[in-house]
Formats: C-alpha cells, sequence, structure tokens
C-alpha cells in the first residue's frame, strides 16, 4: 500500500505539470484592462506569449451598439464598467442590481506592441453573443436578440484569426440571455499570435482527449470486471462513476460533443452538463459504500441518492432557465458531501480499513480542485478549471486500489488454487476410497435385498401402533396379498379374531423388553380365508430416526402341524395294537397249559368211561 502511495504521488506530480503546461499562458505579470482599456505596448506576443483580455470593460446595458456608433460625432456613453471574465448578474445599475436575463454590449480596446497576425481564443459565454474587431464581425456563437424569442443560445468555443491593421484593437461584443440563470463574458477571451493561439486549442483537446481516453477506458475495464465478478459491486459503481465523468469531459469547457455534433441543441448539451454534475456525486456514494458496507452510514447512502436523483430529475424535466438555478444548491450540497466524505476516510484510515489512505489522498485532491472550480464558476476568484486533472487522479487513484485489490485477491485465489489442488488429490484418493465402498455397500444392499425378498420366510417390520412398515414378497404372495395392499395396514387384519387379543399382548410384552427375542404361535388368515398357522420370532428395535419398530420372522407351520398331528394319530393305533398282542400273549399262554392238560386226560381216560365224552367237549 506504500508503495501505491508513493506511485500515486509521482502521478500526481506529472500530471500537474501537465495542466500547467496545457495553459500555456506567460508567467509573466499579466496587465488588466483598466476602464475599458487594455495597454499592451509593452507585451510582445512572440516572447511573452497569449494573455488573458482580463478587466475592466465598457458596459452597455439593454443596448446593441453597433461599432460604427462609437466613431459617430456623440457616440453612447457606457453604463458603467464591467469585470471580465464574470458575469452581469448582480451588477447594480442605477441603485438596482441586474438579474441574468437581458442584452448588453462590451467594449474594449488594446493598445498592441506590433501589428502581427493574431488570433482570440472564445470559450463559452452566456448565452448568446457576437463578436465586432475593428469594426468587422469576427466571430458569433447562436444569435443575440432582443428577446427570448429572437436570440438563439449556442456554445461554440473556437480559435478566430484576425490581421490588426492599426496598434489599436477594439473589442465589441454583443451579448444576450433569456434561457439561462448566468449571463455574461463567463470565461476570458484569450489573445496571442495565430499560431500560438490554434497550438493552445490543440493542446487543450490533446489534454482532454487523453484524459477521457484515459478514464473511460478504466471505466469499461471496471464494467467488464463487474461482468465476470458480479458480486463486486465496486467495480460496477466506479465503472459508472468514470463514464459519468467522461461525459462531463466531453460536454464541458472545449467540448468535443460539439466536433462530432456540430448541431447539437444547446439545451440538451447543457442538460447533459449538469447531469454529469449531478449523477457523479451519488455514483461516487455508491461506490465508496460498496468499498466499506460495514462501515458506511446507510441513511447518509440514502440522503445522498435520494437528493442527486432529485437534482437530475429536475434537469429531466424542466427548461435550462429553470434547472441552471439549482446548481448553486447543488455546489454547497457536493461541498457538504465532500466534508463528510472527508471525515469518513480520515476516520477509516485511523481505524485501519483496507485501502482508507489511499482514497483518502486522491479524494483530497479531487477537493481541492472542485472547490477551486466552484469558487472560478461563481466568480469568487479568478484561476483555471482544473477538475478534470482532479478527478483524473481521483479516478487513477481508485483504479490504482482497485487493481491492487484484484491483484491481492489473485493472488490468494492462487494460493487457494494450490491448496485446493492439495485437498482436491487428497478427496481423490477418498473418494476412490468411498466409491469402492459405496460398491462393496450397494452390492451387500443388493445380497440383502436379494435375500430379503426371495427368503422362503415372510418377514415383516411393525410400527409401534401396530401398523405394517414393510413385508417382503414372500411374505406377501403366502398371504394371498400383494405388498403394497399390506403396508399401511394394521398387521392384526391377517390373524386370526380369536388370537387377536393375544397377539396385542405379546406385541406390547415386545416393545417392553427391546433386548429380548420373543417367540410365539399363532393363526393367520390368508386372503382367500383360509387358515395359516405360524411360528414368529420378533424383536423391537430403534430405527435410524430413534422410533421404535418390531422385526418380525414368520414361518409357516401348518404342514408341520398336520403331519404332527397325523404321526400322533399313528402312535395312537401302533400303540393299541401293542397292547392287544400282550393281552393275546396273556390270554393264550394259560390256555396252552389247560389243553396240555387237557390232551394228558384224554390219553389217560379209556373211551368207554363214562365222561369221557365231556372230554372231547372241553
Amino acid at each position: 500500500m506504500k508503495k501505491a502511495l508513493h506511485n500515486f504521488g509521482v502521478l500526481a506530480f506529472g500530471v500537474c505539470v501537465l495542466a500547467g503546461c496545457g495553459a500555456n499562458l506567460s508567467r509573466k505579470q499579466q496587465p488588466r484592462a483598466i476602464k475599458g482599456v487594455l495597454d499592451l505596448s509593452n507585451w510582445s506576443f512572440e516572447k511573452d506569449g497569449p494573455i488573458a483580455l482580463s478587466g475592466e470593460y465598457e458596459f452597455y446595458w439593454q443596448q446593441h451598439v453597433r461599432p460604427e456608433s462609437f466613431r459617430a460625432a456623440n457616440p453612447p456613453e457606457a453604463d458603467g464598467f464591467i469585470n471580465v471574465p464574470g458575469s452581469w448578474n448582480g451588477y447594480e445599475l442605477s441603485g438596482k442590481k441586474l438579474g441574468g436575463e437581458g442584452y448588453a454590449t462590451y467594449r474594449l480596446r488594446v493598445r498592441l506592441h506590433e501589428t502581427t497576425p493574431l488570433a482570440l481564443k472564445f470559450l463559452n459565454m452566456g448565452t448568446a453573443l457576437t463578436a465586432y474587431v475593428n469594426a468587422q464581425e469576427l466571430f458569433s456563437a447562436g444569435v443575440p436578440g432582443k428577446t427570448a424569442e429572437s436570440t438563439v443560445p449556442h456554445y461554440r468555443p473556437a480559435v478566430v484569426d484576425f490581421a490588426p491593421q492599426t496598434n489599436e484593437i477594439e473589442l465589441i461584443l454583443h451579448f444576450a440571455n433569456f434561457h439561462h440563470r448566468k449571463a455574461g463574458a463567463w470565461e476570458s477571451i484569450q489573445l496571442g499570435l495565430a499560431k500560438d493561439m490554434h497550438q493552445l486549442r490543440e493542446q487543450a483537446l490533446l489534454v482532454d482527449l487523453f484524459l477521457l481516453g484515459s478514464i473511460l477506458i478504466m471505466g469499461l475495464y471496471h464494467l467488464g470486471l463487474f461482468l465476470v465478478r458480479k458480486n463486486e459491486a465496486s467495480s460496477l459503481y466506479f465503472g459508472l462513476f468514470c463514464l459519468i465523468i467522461a461525459l462531463r469531459l466531453v460536454a464541458t469547457v472545449e467540448i468535443f460533443l460539439l466536433y462530432i455534433f456540430p448541431e447539437m441543441r444547446w439545451e440538451l448539451l447543457l442538460k447533459l452538463e449538469y447531469l454529469s454534475f449531478y449523477l457523479a456525486t451519488p455514483a461516487f456514494t455508491m461506490f465508496l459504500s460498496s468499498l466499506f458496507k460495514d462501515d458506511f452510514p446507510e441513511p447518509s447512502l440514502r440522503v445522498i441518492q435520494s437528493i442527486g436523483f432529485l437534482f437530475s430529475s429536475l434537469v429531466l424535466f424542466t427548461p435550462a432557465k429553470v434547472f441552471s438555478y439549482s446548481i448553486i444548491p447543488y455546489q454547497i450540497f457536493t461541498v457538504s458531501s465532500c466534508f463528510y466524505g472527508v471525515y469518513l476516510l480520515l476516520r477509516w484510515t485511523l481505524l485501519k480499513r483496507e485501502g482508507a489512505a489511499i482514497i483518502l489522498a486522491g479524494f483530497v485532491v479531487l477537493f481541492v480542485t472542485i472547490a477551486n472550480d466552484i469558487l472560478d464558476y461563481n466568480d469568487l476568484i479568478q484561476t483555471a478549471r482544473i477538475v478534470p486533472f482532479g478527478l483524473f487522479l481521483f479516478i487513477f487513484s481508485q483504479a490504482l486500489l482497485l487493481s491492487f485489490r484484484f491483484s491481492r485477491a489473485f493472488q490468494t485465489s492462487d494460493l487457494q488454487r494450490q491448496e485446493l489442488e492439495k485437498i482436491n488429490l487428497k478427496y481423490e484418493h477418498e473418494l476412490a476410497k468411498r466409491t469402492s465402498a459405496e460398491i462393496a455397500l450397494r452390492h451387500s444392499e443388493e445380497r440383502y435385498r436379494a435375500l430379503y425378498e426371495n427368503n422362503p420366510s415372510m418377514y415383516f417390520t411393525v410400527d409401534e401402533a401396530g401398523k405394517v412398515l414393510s413385508v417382503n414378497r414372500f411374505g406377501a404372495e403366502q398371504l394371498g396379498y400383494t405388498v403394497a395392499e399390506l403396508v399401511g395396514r394394521s398387521v392384526l387384519d391377517v390373524f386370526h379374531p380369536e388370537d387377536q387379543a393375544e397377539v396385542l399382548q405379546q406385541t406390547q410384552k415386545c416393545k417392553q423388553s427391546p433386548n429380548q427375542v420373543f417367540h410365539w404361535e399363532f393363526r393367520k388368515v390368508r386372503k382367500t380365508g383360509e387358515l395359516l398357522r405360524v411360528k414368529e420370532h420378533a424383536h423391537a428395535v430403534h430405527d435410524a430416526e430413534g422410533n421404535g419398530v418390531i422385526l418380525v420372522v414368520c414361518e409357516d407351520v401348518t404342514e408341520h402341524k398336520r403331519m404332527e398331528l397325523a404321526l400322533q394319530e399313528s402312535e395312537k393305533l401302533a400303540a393299541t395294537g401293542r397292547m392287544a398282542a400282550r393281552v393275546a400273549h396273556e390270554i393264550n399262554n394259560p390256555l396252552g397249559g389247560i389243553q396240555t392238560a387237557f390232551r394228558l386226560v384224554s390219553s389217560a381216560v379209556p373211551k368207554e368211561h363214562r365222561y369221557y365224552h365231556y372230554i372231547g367237549k372241553i
């Protein structure tokens, strides 16, 4: 930042030298006109250079005195003497102060050292002028009339050549003003050798074009920066401020716009001049506010914007005769804003806000030049208009600041880029690991999904209210439903009505003991009404959101139960058979002994025995 301030100081010195050279006026003490006579008998245009025809001119109010009238036997008498440069506003005549409207004649006699081809340099006059030199019409800007209707205002900076025949020049100026607040010879008329005066104008145009090109390039550059980085509002406001100042450069003093549009209407040109002044203050304030967003008081910004746009609207929608009266109030407002800006920048500099010091340096230079031109405009001092140079230095200082900021931002960006490359490399490795993990996880999920959907067991997820959250396809098909038909329904709907109370009781126990696995067997009812006997294993857990859910694995044991019953029946029949065999065995054993005994008795008893026939019956 110190280097930037040093470079700014060197540039300021160079521009001041350029401004001094641009004036191209002699350093010799210049004589002034006294009582309508300017004595240049000791002034050599070749050695001493051009001179400003300043001083007291004869003043003829409400008269356009023809040159020949001054050669008559009874020439008109002057109403007084008036200072040039200056205006007749406030000139006291017959005890009354004149206003801006009216017409008048100025007359000056110039005594020369020698006769040689000369030239007069005219700038803007208020607001119509015809100039005569030695009774010959030499120059006109507009048409000076005696009424508003017959007067045509016009600005026409020019250098006009003439060749004096004697050692005395009679300069007569016819002025008229009915369209502006201020009237008369606003600017000095300069006299010198023809070649010097043309060179002087060319130098002035060259300086204006140099300043115009520099400021315009800086403005367009920063507008381009804003288009690239739209979050940088300071680039936008600075670019707009540069364009406004560029407009002011071509609409004032030498009025380069008239070279491009020679037929431009006077009032339009004046509107551009005033707008370029009235819009510059709010534009600069918005730029300053964007640089120090946290420090600039918002109410102050709104006040300055409102006043600037209010005065600009006055220029747009009223004629010059009206809005030209707004210049002095706005000049007071501008000076007040400048003092306020200096105060803020001093405070920010003491607070060590970034860039405040260089902005303060440029702003002080601009403030001094603005104050000089305001005092010169109101005829309080007689100096040159130097605001363009102050604006150039100020704009350059801001460009220097923004360039410094962007340079540091680019350095920071480059460091961040390098750091980001390292981080990106690290993240690439991390991403590769995560990608591999995600692929593995996806494969795992796919396997889990396949296992969940195609497992020949029924899986249910039930919330604490008993509503089915999910069910696998196999489970839904076993009950004769689709998955969509079961999700969202109460799980009790698929149980046998006689078992529902017990199911509800068991699920409540399961919820109360989340770390325990519960087992139960109940009857379920298919969609067709067919009964299904199932065996279930349930476990209460919490999901990712912390909600309680019950995981249920359900197994169809209907066939198993049927086979179990059949086996029980078969075992009962087998037991009955075995009992019958044992009973038969117990009976057959005594019967065998009895049979054996009877066979022995039958063989021992003779057939003739009278009881023999009983043995045969037994």
